[in-house]
């Protein structure tokens, strides 16, 4: 959440919080890989009890091997991250996802040639996190409104004000929560005043 909430796109597998953030921010503005977590629990069963194991994905091989000749530096340094994948049943399942990782990856690197695309992805990114993160905080706890308020303003509100001119606001402006509009209101008052 906080590399979006600063610009960044995020690359992840389709578990845990970054379901809960492509859900905000859009899948257009995410570049997510891998097998869904309802899987993970047949596929580690399968790499622990098969036989023979799942082989290990062809590009990452070629990873390894490089790993191996010491071309990213000493490969006793890796000797256990290699263990854990090839021999230790590989929990975290790198070998079942890394095909689908660099698809993503190719995906990143093609939107990041358009420098507009990518700064206009990087904006609607961060609006719709932060709106969502305001509205989180304002409805369920509104203890932390005042640190909210601090910590987030100085980015959200700029970058809310340079999409409501170029129209692209208005998506963000339906179920504004009670604080909102007593801020309004609040701020017209003293306008008045």
């Amino acid at each position: 959440m906080k590399f979006v909430l600063n610009g960044g796109l995020i690359i992840g597998t389709v578990d845990g919080a970054n379901v809960e953030i492509v859900d905000e921010i859009g899948d257009q503005n995410a570049f997510t890989f891998g097998h869904l977590a309802e899987n993970v629990p047949d596929l580690r069963h399968k790499h622990h009890f098969a036989t023979p194991r799942p082989e290990l994905d062809a590009n990452l091989a070629i990873v390894f091997k490089e790993i191996q000749i010491n071309t990213f530096g000493n490969a006793e340094l890796f000797e256990p991250l290699l263990n854990s994948i090839e021999e230790g049943g590989d929990y975290y399942l790198v070998s079942d996802d890394f095909g689908s990782y660099l698809d993503a990856q190719k995906l990143v690197d093609e939107l990041y040639v358009s420098k507009d695309a990518w700064a206009e992805r990087s904006i609607l990114a961060v609006a719709r996190m932060g709106t969502s993160i305001h509205h989180s905080y304002m409805t369920k706890q509104k203890t932390n409104c005042n640190y909210y308020i601090q910590a987030t303003s100085a980015l959200i509100v700029p970058l809310l004000s340079m999409l409501s001119r170029s129209g692209t606001l208005s998506q963000f402006q339906s179920n504004k929560c009670d604080y909102c509009i007593w801020r309004t209101a609040r701020r017209k008052r003293r306008k008045e005043g």
